[in-house]
């Protein structure tokens, strides 16, 4: 975590290095969504970079399906979404 809020690349890559997440966009976004302390900014920045448009999209994706269903009056539970 304190090496993804000092250089988020770096971090990810760190992390998938070691097997605690995968390379999946849905494993990547739901680590930057559920992970306390993460700096926000560094988050914009680093879903938003033009070499990785996909990344944007499924962090969209994961707002849309929780939203959904905070709506419906379902328990949000999406570590079961993805």
């Amino acid at each position: 975590m304190e090496l993804f809020n000092q250089k988020p690349k770096q971090g990810i890559a760190y992390l998938q290095e070691h097997g605690y997440l995968d390379k999946s966009h849905d494993s990547i976004v739901h680590f930057l969504k559920e992970t306390p302390n993460l700096n926000k900014t560094l988050i914009g920045e680093y879903i938003s970079r033009k070499d990785n448009p996909r990344l944007t999209e499924t962090y969209v994706k994961y707002d849309l399906i929780r939203l959904t269903l905070l709506a419906y009056g379902k328990p949000v539970r999406l570590d079961t979404c993805f």
